[in-house]
């Protein structure tokens, strides 16, 4: 099986999902993990067509658990950075207090890793233990810099690369690095308040105003379709070559709009609320489906109950 794959999936794909399993320390290899990701896809296709009896239903199944799994190892790697920038002013403080205390570099590399820094703590072990086996300061960091992209690790690593070759007051340098990611992070949380306004209204804008109003509209043209005769015919008051006829819309095509609207909106209203609330557009989509979720229940409801309140009074 795992040679048909790589025969099949194309290599920049295997590439790109071997070096996300490296990053977050999976014991995993591609092959496994494209393997799992297909058997997922086809089980959600069966199920698909043994409920709905819909060939092209259970293609969209198997596109959509294929997408699923490269977007969980997407995120779980964006989640990691995002943890990464918390943590790492934490450790930077006590590897400037370590180096103070009189410990040489690579020393206080290792005695200042904590289990609770996460994918941090397993950065700088490796490295301590990189630089213990005699290899040059520079190379191991230039190393770790090209591997984990996270932008504050890289320039963390340049200055410290930096400091090295330069044989400045290295703990000096370690200090003010920790309180300005300190501001920086302080400084983030400051603007996502700012924005969180923003935020909720584009949420309540997909997931209540939308379908709210989709849910009353085709009510209402389906009903107008309904009572309208088959045979009305308007002209015009004044002489022009322009008359109306009967409304002639399919209910199910009314339905089916609304529904993919619905769609439409709440997959760019959560890349809008990525792009606003982390910074990446792209994180946004976790949001998609608890919005899709919503704006698809309000609408149904919305349209059951315009339906029992007014169906009395035209019918």
């Amino acid at each position: 099986m795992g040679m048909k794959l790589e025969r099949i999936i194309p290599k920049s794909y295997l590439r790109w999902v071997r070096e996300k399993l490296d990053y977050l320390d999976l014991k995993i290899d591609e092959i496994g993990f494209v393997t799992l990701q297909i058997y997922f896809s086809l089980a959600l296709s069966a199920i698909t067509i043994f409920f709905f009896k819909n060939l092209i239903l259970s293609f969209v199944a198997f596109f959509v658990g294929f997408i699923f799994f490269i977007f969980l190892l997407y995120l779980s790697v964006e989640n990691s950075k995002k943890f990464a920038e918390v943590v790492l002013p934490e450790y930077i403080s006590l590897l400037s207090s370590n180096i103070k205390s009189g410990m040489t570099l690579e020393a206080a590399i290792v005695a200042s890793c904590r289990k609770e820094f996460g994918i941090i703590d397993k950065i700088f072990r490796r490295i301590g233990k990189e630089i213990y086996s005699g290899k040059s300061v520079e190379e191991v960091l230039d190393k770790y810099s090209k591997k984990y992209k996270i932008d504050v690790l890289q320039r963390f690593l340049y200055l410290l690369k930096e400091g090295v070759k330069k044989g400045s007051k290295i703990s000096d340098l370690l200090f003010e690095i920790s309180e300005d990611l300190r501001s920086r992070n302080v400084l983030k949380k400051e603007l996502r308040a700012i924005v969180s306004l923003y935020v909720m209204f584009i949420f309540f804008a997909a997931a209540f105003g939308m379908p709210i109003l989709f849910g009353i509209v085709t009510y209402f043209v389906q009903t107008i379709q309904t009572i309208a005769p088959k045979d009305f015919e308007a002209k015009l008051p004044i002489n022009l070559p322009l008359s109306f006829k009967g409304i002639n819309i399919d209910k199910e095509f009314i339905n089916n709009f609304a529904i993919l609207m619905i769609f439409i909106t709440s997959f760019f209203s959560s890349m809008m609320i990525g792009a606003l609330k982390e910074g990446n557009e792209k994180i946004g989509l976790k949001y998609f489906p608890l919005i899709l979720a919503i704006a698809l229940g309000v609408y149904f409801v919305v349209q059951f109950f315009v339906s029992q309140i007014l169906g009395f009074l035209i019918f």
